[in-house]
């Protein structure tokens, strides 16, 4: 074989084997963004919110987030104690905290408002034991409940216990077969008071992607950890490494230091606006 043939003959093989090796690499069907939150909670109208207050009603009002997403909050009337706020020195622990976490992130879409449980909290949930929903499995329980397992252990300033009787829930987890026209997965409702404390909480989780593929128990789990970050109080990272990133890989199914950072630092804050 004369020289100028071996060359192109080298060529020829050499796009050949790359053609091969990625249609073998290549994904054999699209992964369901895994934790996009179709309703992740968001200040509404300040004046809707004082007039649920003031009359001692609840109001479920629904908003829009930069992101698009619309969202729904139900504003009740509580009986905690207002949080003491210096809002010079709320500012002065943001700036110093802030390294490390995406703070930054959850303000911005959050129209610059801190949202949390009061102090020593433990949330009481309860996790639906059955559903009718097609290919739903009783694994699923044990997924969330090591969801909620996973921030507790990595020292969660929030506790949890697993109640059996939902009427004295105040997290409510519930199984639905998809999310119509959309890829989320999960879906986070929470319950504010009048001064912004959360006191109640909804986490809805599908057993199917919109186009009816069937999750299984370690995607439940990797949702679970996500939606349970929205109903602590934290919004989305803009780090896709991070378990609340808004569209996880599986490079973010485990929290991240900046997950942990971000948690500790609200809670050392009190609730309300930063402006």
């Amino acid at each position: 074989m004369r020289r100028g043939d071996a060359l192109v003959a080298g060529f020829v093989g050499a796009i050949v084997v790359a053609v091969i090796s990625l249609i073998a690499t290549a994904p054999r069907r699209p992964e369901p963004a895994l934790v996009v939150s179709a309703a992740d909670s968001a200040r509404p109208e300040s004046t809707a919110v004082g007039a649920a207050a003031a009359g001692g009603d609840s109001a479920r009002l629904t908003a829009t987030t930069r992101s698009g997403h619309e969202i729904e909050v139900r504003t009740v009337r509580s009986g905690n104690p207002a949080p003491v706020r210096d809002l010079e020195t709320i500012r002065r622990h943001l700036r110093l905290g802030a390294p490390g976490t995406y703070i930054g992130d959850i303000l911005a879409e959050q129209d610059s408002e801190l949202v949390r449980w009061p102090d020593e909290t433990v949330l009481k949930v309860w996790i639906q034991p059955r559903s009718g929903v097609r290919d739903w499995n009783e694994a699923y329980v044990d997924s969330v409940q090591a969801g909620f397992r996973a921030w507790m252990q990595a020292g969660a300033p929030v506790g949890a216990s697993f109640v059996r009787d939902s009427s004295a829930a105040n997290v409510r987890i519930r199984w639905i077969d998809r999310f119509e026209g959309s890829y989320a997965i999960g879906l986070t409702r929470q319950t504010w008071d009048q001064y912004n404390w959360i006191v109640a909480g909804d986490i809805d989780i599908a057993m199917h992607a919109s186009d009816g593929w069937t999750l299984p128990p370690e995607l439940v789990r990797a949702t679970a950890i996500h939606e349970i970050g929205h109903l602590m109080g934290l919004r989305h990272s803009s780090n896709p490494r991070d378990v609340m990133s808004a569209t996880a890989s599986r490079e973010s199914l485990e929290l991240t230091r900046a997950d942990l950072s971000t948690l500790r630092l609200l809670y050392a804050l009190p609730p309300g606006s930063v402006r």
